[in-house]
């Protein structure tokens, strides 16, 4: 087999100097010498970069278009991902404006109807007592738990290493119904407050005008709106829309200052609380180091340890 330096013209032989001017690479002839065709072979090595070919340049703009599409794709996939999450967002919250408590009420004792937790009676007695309630705007009372002060007073007297117990005054405690659960504590909050004002005359006759009758949710609702339209806390009404009505809104301590503010109701802020509460923890602490007043009029020192809301303070520790 014959091999070729194809990098190299060969030599020609006397007599016929065209005989191998071809060439190697192309098989082009009709070189004049053989300098010629050897800078005619070093053009096949060392050509400079030329514009690609338009089958190259369409592969090329399909490729760009295809990941284009491609990342179009994702981003719309991620955007749709966190739309959907931010509207779970606001349906937890109630930020979404659908459903009030009326409607949650007749659908959740519909699921009770079915689960066999609620007659067919009992749900269309609750549905009249439901509207009757959104009417007057007065609470039905069925979350309601009467009477809890004196109980928890009584059982802890019961004990014989109390000597003495300080409790609140008179309080109702409002649960979660058909209607509010997931998201009502708040309006349970306020309604349980306005149960403990409404035995203060004083704070009857600005709240309820002398009646003894704790509002619904809904008239809260409407309460507040009430009080953003008299120009309490803007900053809130425009965080929840301006909108409380038939919604599921949650609330919080700044709409139980607004409520009550509306009412000429002087509420604490935050330094005066805890300054009351310490003035209120060192007096106890007091109390419970130097004893409590016997019968007798002596002092009666069998306890050195006070409990508040789960904490204990013992009479070492200054306040």
């Amino acid at each position: 087999m014959e091999h070729r330096d194809i990098l190299s013209p060969s030599k020609t032989t006397p007599g016929d100097e065209n005989s191998n001017q071809r060439c190697p690479v192309c098989d082009l002839t009709g070189f004049g010498n053989a300098v010629e065709m050897a800078c005619h072979i070093e053009e096949h090595f060392d050509r400079k970069p030329t514009l690609a070919s338009p089958d190259l340049l369409t592969d090329l703009s399909a490729d760009s278009l295809l990941a284009r599409e491609i990342e179009r794709q994702e981003h719309e996939a991620r955007k749709l991902q966190e739309q959907r999450e931010f509207e779970l967002l606001k349906a937890q919250y109630g930020m979404d404006n659908n459903g009030s408590f009326r409607d949650q009420s007749i659908k959740n004792m519909q699921k009770a109807v079915y689960a066999g937790e609620m007659s067919v009676a009992d749900f269309y007695n609750r549905q009249v007592e439901l509207r009757v309630a959104e009417m007057n705007g007065v609470d039905d009372g069925h979350s309601c738990s009467k009477d809890l002060i004196p109980k928890i007073r009584a059982i802890c007297l019961s004990n014989n290493n109390v000597l003495a117990v300080w409790l609140c005054t008179t309080v109702d405690h409002y649960a979660a119904t058909y209607g509010d659960k997931g998201w009502g504590c708040g309006y349970r909050n306020i309604q349980m407050m306005l149960s403990s004002l409404m035995h203060n005359t004083r704070y009857n006759e600005k709240l309820f005008n002398g009646e003894n009758s704790v509002p619904s949710i809904s008239k809260i609702q409407e309460l507040i709106e009430w009080s953003w339209r008299k120009g309490f806390d803007p900053q809130g009404c425009e965080q929840l829309g301006g909108k409380l009505c038939n919604t599921r809104k949650w609330i919080g301590a700044t709409e139980v200052v607004t409520l009550l503010s509306a009412f000429r109701i002087r509420c604490f802020d935050r330094s005066e609380y805890l300054k009351v509460f310490r003035r209120t923890l060192v007096y106890l602490a007091q109390v419970s180091v130097s004893g409590f007043p016997s019968s007798d009029g002596s002092r009666r020192n069998t306890s050195r340890t006070l409990s508040m809301g789960g904490r204990i303070f013992p009479e070492t520790r200054r306040l």
